[in-house]
């Protein structure tokens, strides 16, 4: 992507590279993060704390990593090169760190192996069927309430005369409520329903309602408020299918299911390039309705499922 600053089309194969990336590491790093929170690396943690630790660190890494680079593109010299740099430099030296961590889960010797994959997947026979009904609907809205609200919302409005500082500013709002929110999505979390995930679709819901609002009133306040709450969907949704996720996934393959909870949600990011694609045909306005709609189904068909399954 440095390249890119110079021949403008190296600027998609480094985006290719850093959603592979970001990808793996998310899958990975956040099975590691579980397997940490718990006896005998951590004695002290509970059931919830590593879904909370990991959602908490991603839209962490999500929240100063896109402000750092805005301020650092808005302010200092060599906007197209700078935060690339400083990306790279930060990452040199975890590799060496990475290196000398000690391994977490033992190489499991003498098991037999089975080929029905999917069967050793899940903690128990049902729980396919509701990954399907619970997780599979609802995880795309984690992502896609994220860049709704710092992608999208900004777009809503008249174009202000800082759109760096702007944009930066609803990224920063965005996924800063979705760090702060967090620890709430662990007390609503509860083993006998999908309470977390039905309520943090409710959330996004209404920051749809805000945008919906910004977009007729043209008020830059009320989009900030907008992308505050998508960002807290964001994140409680974050917390609350990694949760539903280790519940549903056999210890020894937690890796395989959070990728795949992971992989669901990343689809949440094709948000804006969608609505983009409408925009050629319909107005911001329709467009915002239409996912109000699809929200609202979407709430509805997860809390007749809520608790089926379990």
């Amino acid at each position: 992507m440095v390249i890119g600053a110079w021949w403008s089309p190296w600027i998609f194969p480094g985006r290719l590279l850093s959603g592979v990336a970001t990808g793996i590491a998310m899958a990975a790093t956040t099975s590691w993060i579980k397997e940490l929170s718990q006896p005998p690396w951590d004695a002290a943690a509970d059931v919830t704390s590593g879904a909370r630790r990991a959602s908490l660190f991603v839209t962490g890494g999500f929240f100063t990593g896109p402000v750092v680079s805005g301020l650092l593109a808005a302010y200092a010299p060599a906007p197209a090169v700078i935060p690339y740099g400083t990306h790279i430099a930060l990452c040199i030296p975890l590799i060496f760190l990475l290196l000398q961590s000690p391994e977490t889960r033992a190489t499991q010797r003498g098991v037999p192996r089975t080929h029905d994959r999917d069967r050793q997947l899940w903690a128990y026979v049902r729980a396919p069927s509701r990954f399907r009904t619970v997780i599979l609907p609802a995880a795309p809205w984690a992502f896609g309430s994220g860049t709704i609200g710092f992608a999208v919302v900004p777009q809503l409005l008249i174009s202000p005369s800082s759109p760096i500082l702007h944009s930066t500013l609803s990224v920063g709002l965005t996924m800063g409520c979705g760090v702060a929110v967090q620890s709430l999505g662990r007390k609503i979390d509860t083993p006998t329903s999908a309470r977390s995930i039905i309520i943090a679709l409710i959330v996004s819901f209404v920051g749809l309602i805000f945008a919906l609002m910004a977009a007729l009133l043209q008020i830059t306040m009320i989009g900030f408020i907008a992308s505050g709450v998508l960002g807290c969907g964001y994140g409680l949704l974050l917390v609350s299918g990694a949760l539903e996720t280790q519940r549903l996934s056999a210890p020894q393959h937690l890796g395989e299911a959070m990728g795949k909870f992971y992989a669901l949600a990343y689809t949440g990011f094709l948000a804006p390039s969608i609505i983009s694609l409408f925009a050629l045909e319909y107005s911001d306005t329709t467009i915002i309705i239409i996912l109000l709609l699809i929200s609202a189904s979407t709430i509805t068909y997860i809390s007749l499922n809520s608790r089926n399954n379990l």
